[in-house]
């Protein structure tokens, strides 16, 4: 809905970038949330959303921003990336799983109307064939999922709760 406005977290990131490019470019007003002040992807279009600088497992922060915002979509974009996790799996698992269950206790608190998370091919088993090099054919979702490395993990216990949440709460995600 053009000129609403919409909560990015890791808004600024490899993919967060795009999406708040995205919905730039479609008319919403995107508050950004992220933990760093790095413009480099979107440098250009920086007058055009609010930064909100922050930590993801903050949930009177994040509250406040839904609140005064009247947020009623969130796009979850915000993970460490994979040579971090592991390099340090608890803080991995802190930003990537305990961040996304923070976000999810967000949108089931407030009611969001939609909450967009954003996983990653890692959680998958090693692709082979027409899904990996030279082709890179999309995965489909019933591929067998079975994550090589700390990253990976997070992301598909992120989908499994994301799961859970629609299961038990009727989240939209």
């Amino acid at each position: 809905m053009p000129n609403e406005k919409i909560l990015i977290t890791g808004g600024l990131g490899a993919i967060g970038s795009f999406v708040t490019r995205h919905f730039i470019e479609n008319g919403y007003t995107p508050i950004v949330f992220d933990s760093r002040p790095d413009f480099s992807l979107v440098n250009d279009l920086k007058e055009q959303f609010e930064l909100v600088l922050g930590d993801i497992m903050d949930f009177p922060a994040l509250s406040r921003i839904i609140k005064e915002n009247k947020i009623k979509r969130i796009a979850h974009m915000a993970a460490l990336m994979p040579d971090i996790c592991q390099s340090n799996p608890s803080l991995g698992w802190r930003v990537n799983a305990d961040g996304t269950i923070n976000m999810l206790d967000l949108a089931r608190t407030f009611d969001i109307e939609r909450l967009v998370f954003a996983s990653s091919s890692a959680v998958y088993a090693n692709k082979e064939g027409q899904y990996s090099h030279p082709k890179y054919v999309p995965i489909p979702e019933d591929y067998p999922k079975n994550p090589a490395d700390v990253y990976g993990v997070t992301k598909l216990v992120c989908e499994l709760m994301a799961q859970q949440y629609r299961a038990n709460y009727g989240l939209p995600y």
